[in-house]
């Protein structure tokens, strides 16, 4: 067990934040910063392949403590398969519908005979100076492949969603969920609390974990999450922190510029 399924197993949470820029740097400094991973948004964002073996340098520039999801535009074997090479921690898939995607999802992560995954390894396996025997014995089940809630097919299917055991996580976006049942972005609409509460309670029953992914990090917006039982949550980005700290300084200059002519 990897020590993020591990400390899931222990009752904690993982704290991400939302990579969403292809600076690697600001991706460094996010790392350092003590997080648990990184979501790494291609879906978005205009985050490319090139990016992300940037980015995923970064993260392992921080050390091996950093975990690194990739989510993909799309549910695609062919740009799934180029990402797994670079060896991030697991893939993030969205809008998902049916079980049949959820196959369609694990296979592309998996080599055969479990699945789809064309063979070549190379960031994954250091270039070959890692074993790739052991790589390709072991990684189907190391891979994580996390699946999101967000559209009211996969509300109406969650139980065959919930059925795949190789899913590690699913993952809650409120915004789209809450506008796959008309009321975009309001989340916190009644009829839409009453369905992610559906979902948590069906989720929790079936043994299984779900996390969540929000723009907000206060701390209202994050307890929130945690009281509904989360096991990861994934919030902010590089421009939200950016944007809170140029205000503050900014605010802080004209203050004490205010201040120094009373």
């Amino acid at each position: 067990m990897d020590r993020w399924k591990q400390k899931i197993a222990d009752g904690e949470v993982l704290f991400g934040t939302h990579i969403t820029n292809a600076d690697m740097h600001n991706a460094e400094i996010l790392g350092h910063c003590g997080y648990d991973y990184f979501w790494i948004d291609m879906e978005h964002t205009q985050i490319t392949k090139h990016d992300v073996c940037n980015i995923l340098l970064a993260a392992r520039a921080v050390g091996p403590q950093l975990a690194t999801f990739v989510r993909v535009p799309i549910l695609d074997p062919a740009q799934v398969k180029p990402i797994l090479e670079m060896g991030p921690t697991g893939i993030i898939f969205p809008m998902i519908f049916t079980k049949e995607d959820v196959e369609l999802a694990i296979q592309s992560c998996c080599y055969p005979p479990k699945g789809i995954r064309g063979f070549s390894p190379r960031a994954a396996v250091r270039y070959g100076i890692d074993s790739v025997d052991e790589y390709v014995n072991t990684v189907n089940d190391k891979v994580w492949k996390l699946i999101q809630i967000e559209t009211k097919a996969a509300y109406e299917n969650i139980d065959d969603l919930l059925a795949n055991t190789d899913v590690d996580m699913f993952i809650l976006g409120p915004c789209d969920f809450s506008g796959a049942f008309g009321h975009l972005p309001d989340f916190k609409h009644p009829e839409v609390m009453e369905k992610i509460d559906y979902v948590f309670e069906k989720v929790k029953k079936a043994g299984r974990h779900i996390g969540v992914s929000i723009g907000a990090y206060d701390y209202e917006s994050v307890k929130m999450w945690i009281d509904k039982g989360v096991s990861m949550i994934s919030v902010g980005s590089e421009p939200a922190y950016m944007i809170d700290g140029s205000m503050k300084a900014l605010s802080n200059m004209r203050q004490a510029y205010a201040d120094s002519r009373k």
